[in-house]
C-alpha cells in the first residue's frame, strides 16, 4: 500500500506534517478526512507500524483531523525527503510551526525513526532524541540519506509530475496489454467458427450423394433365394459401400436411430416375406433372421448415428419387437385382402365392385355390427378396411370417417395395431402402409401439384385420423405435423410400388 503525506495540528495548535501508510487515513460521510495515529510511547513499535504499509488501526488509537498534501507515495524514505524539503523550505521563510519528520531509508529491513515526541515534556524530548541517536549510530544507512542533495520546491513538483507521467504510462500499457488480449481472443474465436464451418461443409459434401448413388438402389427381398444372395454379395466390400451411401440417401439427416432402421428395413423387406421371420428363428416354421450377419451388421450401420451407437444387442432387440408384431399386421392385411376383388387390373371396376357389395350387406338387418344412415352416404359394414387401390376407395373411406360410431371402430382398429410403438412417425408410417396399397399410394401428392395426381390435403377427415395415430402421450400431432409426414412420405412412395420393383 503507498503512503499518504497529511498535514495536521499538534496539541499547541501548531501545524505538522506526518507521513503515514494509506490505511490510517479514514473518511466520515461528510467526506473530510482524519488521521489515526498509534498512542504509543515505545519508538521501535512506532517505527514497526510505521514500516507495516499494510498496518490497520485499532481502537485505541488517537484521532486527529487532516488535509492530505500528497498520496500514492511509493515508499516511507520518499515520503521522509518530502517532509525534509518542505520543511527547509518553510524555515527559510521564517514559519515558526514546528514540524514533525520521518527518516527512512529504501531497505524495507531499516525500522523508520519518528524524530518529533510524543509528548510535551522537555524529559522526554531528551530521552526520544537519545534514541534517535542510537538508532542512527546503530544504523548508519538511516543517515545516508544525508549525503544526497536535498530537492528544492521545484524539482519536488518536477518529480511528482514525473511520477503522475509514469502512473499514466504504466496504465496506457495495461490497457493496451488488455486491448491485444481481447484481439487475440477475437481472433481466436473466428478461426474456432471458421474451423467448425469448413468441417461442417466437408461433412456436407461427403454426405452429398453423387450421381451413380442416386442410380444405385436396393430391389426390396421377397424370398429366401434373394436374401441369401443379397447376405452374400454384402461380403464385398464394394459392394457394401455403395449399399451404405444407397441407405443414407434413403435417410438423409434423420437422428432418430429407431426411425431409421425402420426406413431401411421397410425399403429392403417385402413384409409379407418378413413375417416368415423370427430373430432365433423359433416359431412354426420360422427363418432366423439372426443368422445373417452381413444385413445385421447393415443395420449397425443405419441406427449408428453422430449422438448414438447401434450396438448388435440394439440391433437385436429392434428386430425382436418389429417381428413380433409383424404377423399378427400381416394375418390382418391377409383377411382384409380376402374380401376385396381378386383382380386389381382395373382400379375403377373394382372400386364399382365393391361399391356395390357395401350397399348389399347395408340390407342386412338387426346385426349387432349394423350401422344405420339416415343421409343415405355410403357405409361399409366390413372392418378394417382392404387397403386402398382407387380414388373412389378413398373418397368412401373420407364420407364414412364423417360417422360417429365408425370413426370409433377406426381408432380402436388404430390403437390394436400401433398400441407397441411411441414414436409418432413410425405409427403413421404403419396405418399409413396399411390403409393404401402401394401400387395407388404414388398417385397422391400433398398438393396435387404433379401431373394426373391427387391431393392428399383435401381429405380433411384423413388428416384429422392422422393427426389422432401420431398423437401419443408425449407427443401431439397437429397439422403441421401430418403435412410433413405426407410430404416426405408421399415423395418416395413410388419406390414400393411393384411395377418400379420389377423395371429394376
Amino acid at each position: 500500500m503507498p503512503y499518504v503525506l497529511v498535514e495536521t495540528n499538534d496539541a499547541a495548535g501548531n501545524k505538522e506534517l506526518l507521513a503515514a501508510p494509506a490505511t490510517w487515513i479514514q473518511r466520515r460521510g461528510n467526506g473530510t478526512s482524519y488521521l489515526r495515529w498509534p498512542n504509543v510511547r515505545n519508538f521501535n513499535m512506532l517505527n514497526a507500524l510505521l514500516a507495516d504499509d499494510r498496518s490497520q488501526p485499532m481502537a485505541a488509537w488517537e484521532t486527529h483531523e487532516c488535509s492530505i498534501k500528497c498520496s500514492n507515495i511509493q515508499s516511507l524514505a520518499l515520503a521522509g525527503k518530502m517532509i525534509k524539503t518542505l520543511q527547509k523550505h518553510w524555515n527559510s521563510f521564517g514559519t515558526s510551526a514546528h514540524k514533525r519528520t520521518i527518516e527512512s531509508s529504501d531497505d524495507v529491513t531499516v525500522s523508520p525513526v519518528c524524530k518529533k515526541s510524543l509528548t510535551e515534556s522537555s524529559d522526554r524530548q531528551q530521552q526520544q532524541q537519545q534514541q534517535v541517536e542510537t538508532v542512527s549510530e546503530a544504523e548508519p544507512t538511516l543517515t545516508s540519506l544525508d549525503d544526497f542533495d536535498e530537492p528544492n520546491e521545484q524539482q519536488l513538483i518536477g518529480m511528482l509530475d514525473e511520477l503522475g507521467s509514469l502512473v499514466k504510462k504504466r496504465h496506457d500499457e495495461a490497457r493496451k496489454k488488455m486491448l491485444d488480449g481481447f484481439y487475440r481472443v477475437e481472433n481466436s474465436l473466428k478461426s474456432i467458427v471458421n474451423e467448425a464451418e469448413r468441417r461442417v461443409q466437408e461433412s456436407v459434401a461427403q454426405r452429398t450423394p453423387s450421381a451413380n448413388d442416386l442410380e444405385f438402389c436396393v430391389n426390396p427381398l421377397t424370398c429366401t433365394e434373394e436374401m441369401n444372395d443379397f447376405e452374400e454379395r454384402l461380403k464385398g466390400e464394394e459392394y457394401r459401400k455403395h449399399v451404405e451411401r444407397w441407405i443414407d440417401c434413403t435417410i438423409g439427416y434423420e437422428l432418430n436411430p429407431e426411425y431409421r432402421m425402420r426406413v431401411i428395413l421397410d425399403a429392403l423387406f417385402d413384409m409379407t416375406f418378413l413375417a416368415k421371420f423370427s430373430w432365433t428363428g423359433s416359431g412354426l416354421d420360422k427363418i432366423s433372421f439372426g443368422r445373417y450377419n452381413n444385413i445385421v451388421n447393415l443395420f449397425n450401420y443405419t441406427g449408428t448415428t453422430d449422438t448414438h451407437l447401434a450396438t448388435p444387442r440394439y440391433v437385436g432387440q429392434f428386430f425382436k419387437k418389429k417381428l413380433k408384431h409383424l404377423a399378427s399386421q400381416i394375418s390382418n392385411k391377409d383377411v382384409s385382402n380376402s374380401t376385396s376383388p381378386s383382380s386389381f387390373g382395373n382400379y375403377e371396376n373394382n372400386s364399382t365392385q365393391r361399391a356395390v357389395e357395401s350397399l348389399r350387406e347395408i340390407t342386412v338387418k338387426d346385426s349387432p355390427n349394423e350401422v344405420k344412415r339416415s343421409d343415405n352416404r355410403p357405409t361399409v359394414t366390413q372392418f378394417p378396411p382392404a387397403p386402398f387401390n382407387c380414388i373412389v376407395e378413398v373418397d368412401e373411406f373420407e364420407a364414412q370417417l364423417n360417422d360417429p360410431v365408425y370413426l370409433k371402430q377406426v381408432h380402436k382398429w388404430i390403437n390394436e395395431q400401433v398400441a407397441y410403438e411411441v414414436n409418432p412417425e413410425i405409427r403413421m408410417m404403419e396405418i399409413l402402409y396399411m390403409l393404401f396399397d402401394n401400387n395407388f399410394l404414388p398417385c397422391f401428392t400433398w398438393v396435387g401439384a404433379k401431373k394426373d395426381s391427387y391431393a392428399m390435403k383435401k381429405y380433411k377427415n384423413v388428416i384429422k385420423l392422422f393427426q389422432y395415430v401420431g398423437t401419443t402421450v408425449a407427443h401431439r400431432a397437429d397439422y403441421a405435423c401430418v403435412e410433413h409426414f405426407f410430404t416426405k412420405k408421399l415423395r418416395y412412395a413410388w419406390r414400393r410400388a411393384d411395377d418400379w420393383s420389377s423395371s429394376r
